[in-house]
Formats: structure tokens, C-alpha cells, sequence
């Protein structure tokens, strides 16, 4: 029996942004909807949430971002505080500052949101 093989999403990214790299997408094509980069946001970059509606309880909480769907218009984003995707508008994020990260604690091997800091 093959035991499965874990591939870590950053290196997923690393080899979709590799493929990408070696194509010429045009305007139309799946290669060419989503970007590691938009509106002086980037990939890996920490950000705070901020004027959610569906999710106001996530207003404060940090994420990680993944990549920025042209089609959709939003960026894809980690949440620290654990395993879950969310896609969000670009307004609803904002750079996270060293005082932001200070609100989040290391407890128990997980990342705990706590209330006014990422």
C-alpha cells in the first residue's frame, strides 16, 4: 500500500507560481486569474481583517495570504488562528503591524486569537 505524500502549500504555490512562469497566459486563461501579488499586497504577506459583514466576528483576526483571484476580485487568505481558507475584498484587509501581532498567543502547539491584535 503507497502511503500518501504531503506537500506543504508553500511549495505548492512555489511550483504553481513556476508553472506560470513558463507559460504566456492570455487574458482569458485559469493561468492568468490568480496573482501572488495586487494592490501593494503580496503573497505571504500578514494582514488584519477589518469591516467584515458576513463575518464580523473575524473583524481584528490575522490571516495570511495566499493569492488574489482576478475573476473574483478577492484575495484568498489563511486565517493565523487556525486551518481555514477565506477569500475577502481587498478594503476588508490591511497590513499587519508588530503591535497587531502581539495580541496573538502560542498556546498549546495553535495560534489563539485574542480580541484587538492578530
Amino acid at each position: 500500500m503507497a502511503c500518501a505524500e504531503w506537500t506543504s502549500l508553500t511549495e505548492l504555490l512555489k511550483e504553481e507560481d513556476e508553472q506560470a512562469s513558463h507559460l504566456h497566459p492570455s487574458a482569458c486563461s485559469p493561468e492568468a486569474r490568480f496573482s501572488a501579488n495586487h494592490d501593494g499586497l503580496s503573497r505571504g504577506q500578514v494582514v488584519q481583517l477589518l469591516g467584515l459583514k458576513g463575518r464580523a466576528e473575524l473583524n481584528g483576526a490575522c490571516g495570511r495570504l495566499l493569492r488574489f483571484d482576478a475573476n473574483a476580485g478577492r484575495w484568498h487568505l489563511q486565517l493565523v488562528a487556525g486551518l481555514e481558507t477565506i477569500k475577502v475584498r481587498p478594503e476588508n484587509v490591511a497590513e499587519a503591524t508588530e503591535q497587531d501581532m502581539s495580541g496573538t498567543t502560542e498556546t498549546s502547539d495553535r495560534l489563539m486569537f485574542s480580541p484587538g491584535g492578530c
